[in-house]
This record gives C-alpha cells, sequence and structure tokens, in this order.
C-alpha cells in the first residue's frame, strides 16, 4: 500500500479500510510468520537481506532483517511491560524534586525500567557484550566500545507530554553502523503507542507507517517542495535551561511577520506528522538535544529535509553525535525552508 492510503492528520481514510482489510490481514500473517513483532510492508519482508558487520575486522555479521525485528519486539515490550503498568500511577501522583530533569524534563521508573529492558531485548539476541548502546537515561555509551553497531535508546521521548496524559509521546530506537564519530543509522523504530502508531525506517529500503487501529501498513513517500511558510506548522524547542537561550523571541517575531503557525515541539511523533504531510513540518532546536533525539531524523533526510546549525549553510548528518546540544532547524524542500533559516540568522546574529 501506497502513503496515499492515509489521510493527511495520519489516520486511515474509512473509505479505504474494507478495500484494504485482506491486505492488511496478509501483511499481518505474513510477518508474524516472519518473527516479527507488527506487521510490516511487503517491501521489508521482502527485502534483500544486508550483513552489517560486528567489528572492523568484520568476521561476525548481523542482518538488518534481525535489527529491525529486535527493534520492533523492543519497542513493544517496553510499552507492555516497562510502560503500561505503570502509567496510571504516574500519571496519578504528583512531581517530586528528585524526577526533575534539567529543569523541566522528569524521572520516572517507566524511563529507566523501559531504556533496561531494550537494552535486554538487543542482549538476548544478539549476545551479552555484541552491541554499543547509548541510551537517553544512560546519557553516555555502554556495552561494547569495539562494536560496530551501536543501538540508541529513548525510552520516553516527551516526558512531559507523557506524565500530563497526552498521547504525543513516543519509544524511539535506531540501530547504527560505524564509528561512533560516522555512524549510519540503518535501521530505526518510533512507538506511539497511545496514537496506534508505528513508524520504521529501513536503510535502502524506505520509511514505513503502520497504524495499529485499522491494520493498515504504508509506505510514506518523499516530501513535496513546500513554497509557503504560511501552509506549515514550526515545531520550536526551547532549551531548558532559560540563561542557554538564543533570541527566540527575535525568531518568534520574525516567524509571525511572515504569517506562520508556531507551536512548542513535543517529541518524535511529530516527524509522523511530518513524514505524513509530506513536508508541512518545519523544526527549530534551541539546543539541548542528545543523540537519541535525533533518531527519527534519518527518515526525514532520506524523504528530503535537510539539516542545517542557525546561521550556518553546512548541511549536517542526523547521525552526527557533535549535533548534541547545536543549536538546528531542519526544513523540508523549496523556498519555506530556505526563507525560515534566513530568517533564523537574521534574528539570532
Amino acid at each position: 500500500m501506497k502513503m496515499e492510503h492515509f489521510s493527511p492528520e495520519g489516520r486511515p481514510s474509512l473509505s479505504k479500510l474494507v478495500e484494504h482489510v485482506e491486505t492488511s490481514t496478509d501483511d499481518a500473517l505474513e510477518s508474524v510468520g516472519a518473527g516479527f513483532a507488527f506487521p510490516v510492508h511487503e517491501k521489508v519482508r521482502n527485502m534483500q537481506d544486508t550483513q552489517i558487520s560486528l567489528s572492523a575486522e568484520g568476521t561476525e555479521t548481523v542482518s538488518k532483517s534481525d535489527l529491525l525485528r529486535v527493534t520492533l519486539q523492543s519497542v513493544k515490550d517496553s510499552w507492555e511491560k516497562a510502560i503500561e503498568p505503570r502509567i496510571g500511577a504516574i500519571r496519578n501522583s504528583g512531581i517530586e524534586e528528585s524526577e526533575r530533569k534539567n529543569g523541566t524534563d522528569f524521572f520516572t521508573e517507566a524511563d529507566t525500567e523501559s531504556e533496561k529492558l531494550i537494552v535486554d531485548d538487543f542482549k538476548k539476541s544478539f549476545g551479552e557484550n555484541t552491541l554499543q548502546f547509548f541510551g537517553e537515561e544512560a546519557g553516555d555509551y555502554t556495552g561494547n566500545p569495539e562494536s560496530n553497531v551501536t543501538i540508541r535508546i529513548d525510552p520516553i521521548d516527551g516526558t512531559k507530554t507523557f506524565k500530563f496524559g497526552k498521547q504525543d509521546w513516543c519509544t524511539m530506537v535506531g540501530a547504527c553502523e560505524g564509528a561512533r564519530d560516522a555512524q549510519e543509522q540503518v535501521v530505526a523504530g518510533i512507538f506511539a503507542p497511545e496514537r496506534n502508531e508505528l513508524l520504521y525506517y529501513v536503510k535502502d529500503v524506505g520509511t514505513f507507517m503502520h497504524n495499529l487501529e485499522s491494520g493498515q501498513t504504508g509506505e510514506l513517500l518523499s516530501a513535496q517542495d513546500q513554497n509557503d511558510v504560511r501552509d506549515l506548522i514550526v515545531s520550536f524547542y526551547s532549551h531548558t535551561v532559560l540563561e542557554e537561550r538564543g533570541n527566540e523571541e527575535g525568531i518568534m517575531k520574525a516567524l509571525d511577520k511572515e504569517g506562520a503557525t508556531v507551536k512548542m515541539f513535543s517529541s518524535g511523533t511529530e516527524v509522523m506528522e511530518a513524514l505524513l504531510t509530506r513536508g508541512k513540518r518545519i523544526f527549530i532546536f534551541d539546543g539541548d538535544m542528545d543523540q537519541t533525539d535525533y533518531i527519527p531524523y534519518p527518515m526525514l533526510v532520506h524523504a528530503g529535509y535537510k539539516i542545517y546549525e542557525w546561521g550556518n549553510d553546512e548541511e549536517i548528518r542526523p547521525e552526527d553525535p557533535k549535533l548534541a546540544n547545536k543549536r538546528v532547524v531542519i526544513v523540508p524542500p523549496g523556498l519555506a525552508g530556505n526563507k525560515v533559516r534566513e530568517l533564523i540568522k537574521q534574528a539570532h546574529v
């Protein structure tokens, strides 16, 4: 199934549901038979698998399909075993000072248990000391430092929205190939269980969305040229430390003058919206991000988006560890992105 089988809001078109029941059932049955925790697109089930070296010597390998299988299983386990059983207690409890992270974010037991569970899933599948990990909660590399495969984990992206009962949060896992300073993401899974949506990516195969409510699995198409800022939503992420913020007021005023619609950034679920609308989102981050926050963005780059530091014309790779805490703007193809970049450059300087 193609992208046009989804509505712009990311929900399935009712007129398409009956038409694609048979295909959805085939996706589910064949995916389960192939060992996937969720129904996956036929392109993924039938892809020519690629082996990835686990070390510089290349004597041992893992396959992209196995990495995807464990990625999808781990985000499912994370929700069912670590997050869902605690969600009521977390949302009904007060916010303790010990739970605060950088002033505005919250530590939760679900965060730490989710990350541990995801790491354990990969270790059970690939060996205790086979892979390297970078977890949002750990805040550093763990596992085998010599491994050529690194698993990046954000157990609950959008902790504030999660805490306060909103659906716009997700669990994100990305598998990268290569040394720390030259990693390339080959597989990723973004699971938003309360939105009933799963976004997943396989390098050289594509980016796909599965809707748990309808059972539909669709391939997402490339972003279209966006030439008018007024047609887009600009998602803005403020640095959590007030003293570290750039000229946000100046940027907001410039965007408002151009007629842009600006909202505060919530989580990686907004990447889903950017892909579903084929480019009608721009992202502005005022620093305070780490490697795990960028797990969804190789999907956007694959779709035609580009990432720049504020006021700089050099493109940045989304896997680059040096992106951590940089002020960046992420734009779709077309004139609108160039306009926003210029506004930021003038306001920030």
